[in-house]
C-alpha cells in the first residue's frame, strides 16, 4: 500500500533534497574555483574589505563626525598632530591652544589613535585635516577589523574559506561592532576592531599547535586592545585568561613546556603594552564617585530586553550596541556543535562567551554576583554602560568559537552556508540605521573648521580627565586663555592681578568690586514661533583686528539657560548661571562677568546674542530686561601677564609684588619651569594648575615639558616591543612562504 501524504507532498523530503542539491552546487562551485586558488583568495579578502568599508562608509567624509566626543577626539588629534610638526616628539601632554591645559587623555591610556593618525599623516604627506584624519583611521579599523577577522578564521577553517568569510561579515557587521563610530563615537574602541579575533585566534592556536605562536597571538591582541583602549583591554585579558583557565582545568597544558610558554607570553604582553602601565601610574587620577554595581546593574536592566530586539530607527541608544541576532546564532550554531565535537579549543572559548553574556545580560542572581566580585579600578574603568565594552569581545569570541567548533564537524554543510549567509544578510539590515544616522551626525567642512577655529574652540570636559583635579576658573564654553593667568602672592592665598582685572575693573571674579553702572542696556523678546528662545538687543559691532571684554550686570542670578554668541567667524555658547567652575563666567554669585571677544577679519563683523531657555517654569517676559552690558576694548600688549606662545607656554609678566604665575596648565609630573632664563621650582595650585615663583618687577615665565625617565623609557621599550613582534612575524613569513591557497591543518578535537 502506498504510503499517504498530503496534498503538499512530502515536506521534509523536498527540504532535504534541497538542501542536498545546494551542497552538491557548492561542492561544484568550490572544485571549479579551487583551479584559481589565488584569484579566489584575493577576491575574498576584496569582499572582507568591502565589507567592512561598507559598514563605516559615511565616515569618508572631510568633516567632524559626531558632537561633543567627536569634537574632542579631533581636538586632541590636531593637538598631537601640531606637535609633532612642530618637533616637540614624541608627545606626552597637550600644549597648543588645541589642548591648552595639558590635557593627558587619550593619550596617555590610549595612545593608539593619536599614533595612528600620525602615520596616516606621514603616509598622506601631511595633506589632511585632523578631522579628515580621524575619520580615515576610523574607516581603516573598520576594514582591518573585517580583514584580521577573515585572516584569523582562514587559519582556523582553512579548507572553508566561504564559512570564513561569512563568519569574518557576521563580525564586523554586528550593531555592537559596527555601531560604536556612530552612537556615542566611540572611536578608541573602533580601533580595537583589528585585535579582538586576534586574540581569541591566539587560544585556539594554543590548542592546535606545540609552539609559542599561540601564546604570541593572544599576548599581542591583547596588549594592542590596551593600547588602543584599555577598558576594552582590561576585558579581553580578562576573556582570554578565563579561557586558558578553563584549559588547564580540563587538565591540559600543565607541561613545563606550557608553563614556561605561558610565562613568555605575560613577559610579552608586559613589553608590549608596560607604556600604558607606567603612564597611568605617573599621572595623578582626579577623585570621582565610583561606580556602584547597583548603578551597572541598574544600567543593564534599563537595557534589557532591548538589546536583543532588532536596532532602533534611530540607532541612538545604547541597546542598539547589541550583539544582534547573527551574532546570537552563531553562538547558538557554536554551543550545538561544541557539545557533538568536544573540541578543547571550543570547550575554552565557550567559557569566556558564557561569562560575558551573563555580565552583559540581567540574568537573576547570577550577573550581580558576578559584577561584586569585580575589582572597584575595573568598575570605573568599565564605566556605566558595560556592554560598550563587552558586546564587541563577545562578538569576536563567538566568531572565533564558531570556527573552530563548526570547523571541527565533518564536510560542508550546505545549511550551515545559508544559515550563516542569512546572518550576514540580517546584519546588513541591521546597518541600515547606523549608516542614516552617519549621514545625520556629519558636520561640513565650514562648520568643522569654525569648531576649531582659535577665534571659537572651546575645549571639552574630556581634556581634564586623569588631571587629578578641576580649576575654579574652567569653562566650558570659550575661553580667551591670554586672559587665564594671574599672579597670586607669596604665600598662595590672595590674587594680586588678574588681566580682566586691568582690563574691567569690578567684573572678574568673586570677590566683587565696586564699578560704575554699564552704559548699555541688553533687552530680550522671545521668539514668535513659540520656542523659549529670547533674542537679545542691540547687536554688537566689532572693530577690525581689536579685542574686548562684553562684561554684564545681569539683572538675575537665576538665568537657567545657554547664552549664545554668534556672527561672521564666532559661535559660542556659555551655560547660565554657571559655565563651568564657580569662578568661570556666570550670573552665579561668584562668576566672572566677562567673555572676551575678537574680530581676526579686515572689516567690522556684527555679533548677536541670544537665550535660550532651558527652565521650563520660566516666565519669558522677566528676560525683557536681560543685563546691562559694557563692551571694553583693550590692547594684548598693555596687559600685566602677556602670552607670548602656548608650546613652550611663554609670558611676559609685569607683577608689583614677589608672588606666584598661575597658569592655566594642569600640573603633572615632568613640567619644569624658568624665569629670566633662571630654572626655579614648579608647585600646584588648588585649582590644580601650575604656579612658578616670580620677582616683582617685569619678567619672562617659561613653561616646558620633559618627560620623566621612567615615562619616556617605557615608551621606547613598547615602540622597540612592538617593532621587534614585526619583524619577527616578517621573517617566519618569509621563512615558510606566503600561500595563497594556505596549508591544512587538522584540529585537535577530544575524543570522549
Amino acid at each position: 500500500m502506498a504510503p499517504v501524504t498530503d496534498r503538499h507532498g512530502d515536506r521534509p523530503g523536498l527540504a532535504r533534497r534541497a538542501l542536498g542539491g545546494v551542497g552538491a552546487w557548492l561542492d561544484r562551485l568550490a572544485g571549479t574555483l579551487g583551479r584559481y586558488p589565488r584569484a579566489c583568495e584575493g577576491l575574498r579578502i576584496a569582499a572582507a574589505a568591502g565589507a567592512g568599508l561598507y559598514a563605516i562608509g559615511p565616515f569618508l567624509h572631510d568633516g567632524i563626525m559626531g558632537g561633543v566626543d567627536a569634537k574632542w577626539y579631533t581636538s586632541v588629534v590636531a593637538d598631537f598632530l601640531k606637535q609633532w610638526r612642530m618637533g616637540l616628539g614624541p608627545v606626552f601632554v597637550g600644549q597648543t591652544y588645541l589642548a591648552p591645559i595639558g590635557t593627558v587623555m587619550p593619550l596617555r591610556v590610549a595612545p593608539y589613535l593619536q599614533h595612528a593618525t600620525l602615520a596616516l599623516d606621514l603616509l598622506t604627506g601631511r595633506s589632511l585635516s585632523a578631522y579628515a584624519l580621524l575619520n580615515l583611521a576610523v574607516v581603516l579599523s573598520n576594514v582591518a577589523g573585517c580583514v584580521s577577522a577573515y585572516f584569523c578564521l582562514r587559519a582556523i577553517l582553512p579548507g572553508r574559506r566561504l564559512e570564513a568569510l561569512l563568519l569574518a561579515v557576521v563580525y564586523a557587521w554586528c550593531p555592537a561592532v559596527a555601531g560604536m563610530a556612530y552612537t556615542g563615537q566611540l572611536f578608541m574602541s573602533v580601533m580595537t576592531l583589528p585585535y579582538l579575533p586576534v586574540a581569541f585566534a591566539g587560544v585556539v592556536r594554543i590548542h592546535d599547535r606545540d609552539d609559542f605562536s599561540g601564546w604570541a597571538l593572544a599576548a599581542a591582541g591583547s596588549a594592542a586592545c590596551w593600547l588602543c583602549h584599555s577598558p576594552i583591554g582590561v576585558w579581553v585579558t580578562f576573556s582570554v585568561a578565563v579561557a586558558l583557565g578553563a584549559r588547564w582545568a580540563c587538565g591540559d597544558g600543565w607541561g613545563r613546556r606550557e608553563l614556561a610558554r605561558a610565562a613568555g607570553a605575560c613577559a610579552l604582553f608586559l613589553a608590549l603594552c608596560g607604556y600604558v602601565f607606567v603612564s597611568t601610574w605617573m599621572l595623578a587620577a582626579p577623585k570621582q564617585s565610583p561606580i556602584a554595581v547597583p548603578q551597572l546593574l541598574d544600567t543593564l536592566g534599563q537595557m534589557f530586553p532591548a538589546d536583543l530586539l532588532p536596532v532602533s530607527a534611530t540607532a541612538a541608544m545604547n541597546a542598539d550596541l547589541q550583539p544582534g541576532w547573527g551574532v546570537g546564532a552563531v553562538l547558538l550554531l557554536s554551543l550545538a556543535a561544541a557539545w557533538r565535537v568536544r573540541s578543547g579549543a571550543a570547550l575554552a572559548l565557550l567559557a569566556p562567551a558564557g561569562v560575558l553574556v551573563v555580565l552583559s545580560m540581567p540574568v537573576p542572581g547570577a550577573t550581580a554576583m558576578l559584577w561584586r566580585a569585580v575589582p572597584q579600578a575595573v568598575l570605573d574603568a568599565t564605566n556605566a554602560a558595560p556592554t560598550q565594552r563587552l558586546f564587541p569581545i563577545l562578538a569576536a569570541c563567538a566568531v572565533v568559537l564558531a570556527g573552530r567548533t563548526l570547523g571541527a564537524l565533518p564536510g560542508r554543510s550546505a545549511s550551515l552556508v545559508l544559515v550563516l549567509g542569512a546572518c550576514v544578510l540580517w546584519g546588513g539590515l541591521q546597518l541600515r540605521p547606523f549608516l542614516r544616522r552617519g549621514a545625520a551626525i556629519a558636520n561640513s567642512k565650514e562648520a568643522s573648521d569654525g569648531l576649531l577655529a582659535p577665534n571659537n574652540f572651546a575645549e571639552p570636559t574630556f581634556s581634564a580627565g586623569l588631571l587629578g583635579g578641576g580649576s575654579a576658573f574652567y569653562s566650558y564654553g570659550y575661553m580667551d586663555y591670554a586672559l587665564e593667568e594671574r599672579i597670586l602672592d607669596r604665600d598662595m592665598k590672595a590674587y594680586l592681578v588678574s588681566n580682566v582685572g586691568a582690563i574691567a575693573p569690578g567684573y572678574d571674579f568673586w570677590p566683587p568690586r565696586p564699578h560704575g553702572r554699564p552704559p548699555g542696556a541688553f533687552h530680550g523678546t522671545a521668539a514668535a514661533d513659540g520656542r523659549r528662545w529670547i533674542e537679545l538687543a542691540p547687536r554688537l559691532t566689532l572693530a577690525p583686528g581689536q579685542h574686548y571684554l562684553l562684561a554684564f550686570d545681569f539683572t538675575a542670578a537665576s538665568y537657567a539657560g545657554v547664552l549664545q554668541v554668534q556672527g561672521p567667524g564666532v559661535s559660542r555658547e556659555y551655560y547660565l548661571p554657571a559655565s563651568g567652575g564657580r569662578l568661570a563666567f556666570g550670573s552665579a554669585d561668584e562668576s566672572s562677568r566677562v567673555i572676551p571677544l575678537f574680530n581676526p577679519s579686515d572689516s567690522p563683523i556684527e555679533i548677536g546674542l541670544d537665550f535660550v531657555v532651558q527652565d521650563p517654569q520660566a516666565d519669558l517676559a522677566k528676560f525683557g530686561d536681560f543685563a546691562r552690558f559694557a563692551l571694553v576694548p583693550y590692547n594684548p600688549a598693555d596687559l600685566p601677564i602677556r602670552l607670548r606662545s602656548y608650546a613652550p607656554l611663554v609670558a611676559d609678566v609685569r607683577s608689583p609684588a614677589p608672588g606666584w604665575l598661575e597658569s592655566f596648565r594642569a600640573f603633572t609630573r615632568g613640567w619644569t619651569a624658568t624665569v629670566n632664563g633662571r630654572p626655579v621650582e614648579v608647585r600646584a595650585t588648588t585649582n590644580a594648575v601650575i604656579a612658578v615663583p616670580i620677582p616683582a618687577g617685569e619678567s619672562q615665565v617659561r613653561l616646558s615639558y620633559k618627560p620623566p625617565a621612567a615615562l619616556l623609557l617605557a615608551y621606547l621599550l613598547t615602540g622597540a616591543a612592538w617593532l621587534g613582534l614585526v619583524l619577527a612575524g616578517a621573517k617566519c613569513a618569509v621563512r615558510r612562504y606566503f600561500s595563497w591557497a594556505g596549508r591544512t591543518v587538522s584540529p585537535r578535537v577530544r575524543v570522549p
